[in-house]
């Protein structure tokens, strides 16, 4: 190896080591800088979330949701009061014994009642503020909570055995209370009357969620 190679292969690798240099000290500016605007922005959006409360969403499709799980349960009860009838030649059941003078019940009418409760999944909810890293404070894993559909509320008490529970189709919003500062937790699910937090945004969401749902 000559002088001049030697002199030649020197250099280069001085340069290799200058261009990584380089390039390492912006990435490491970039990544903090990055970190910190998403840290702000992150803060704004859960604030601005809850001081602007969203609790009945023209697209509620753009909005954290559970899908509710539905119960159906079918009974026949029998309906109607029953009815005598003396004109009729067979005695079916007789209320009175008197002779000629022996009235005939007919039987009341079978009606056949089919019942649907909707229910909100602990697991679920629990699935949700794991993914979201944020806390549940609203129902963990193995509990259910019974939502009326039509009053858009929920019964009182949790339970722990829903027998045969099957998807619905129908959804219900996850409320969020608290703060960045504080620590965002899940508090409930929108009702008609829910008195504080919010429904957040699948946006706002992903921000501190750190993916997109």
């Amino acid at each position: 190896m000559t002088k001049d190679t030697e002199h030649l292969d020197t250099s280069r690798s001085a340069r290799r080591r200058l261009v990584r240099g380089a390039f390492a000290a912006p990435a490491m500016l970039a990544l903090h800088s990055g970190s910190a605007f998403a840290m702000a922005s992150n803060l704004r959006c859960v604030n601005n979330q809850l001081a602007q409360r969203v609790l009945e969403p023209a697209n509620p499709e753009h909005y954290v949701r559970v899908e509710l799980y539905s119960v159906t349960t079918t009974t026949v009860t029998s309906t109607g009061t029953p009815t005598t009838d003396s004109s009729r030649g067979k005695k079916e059941k007789k209320t009175k014994s008197g002779g000629s003078n022996s009235q005939v019940v007919s039987e009341a009418t079978p009606e056949t009642v089919v019942t649907t409760k909707y229910y909100v999944s602990g697991a679920d909810v629990d699935a949700l503020a794991s993914f979201g890293r944020i806390e549940n404070r609203f129902l963990g894993t193995g509990k259910w909570q019974e939502f009326n559909w039509d009053t858009r509320k929920l019964v009182p008490g949790a339970v722990t055995d829903v027998s045969s529970p099957t998807r619905s189709g129908k959804f219900v919003l996850i409320r969020i209370d608290g703060s960045v500062e504080g620590g965002v937790s899940i508090v409930g699910i929108v009702e008609a009357d829910s008195a504080s937090g919010s429904a957040v945004s699948t946006l706002c969401w992903s921000s501190f969620a750190g993916a997109a749902l």
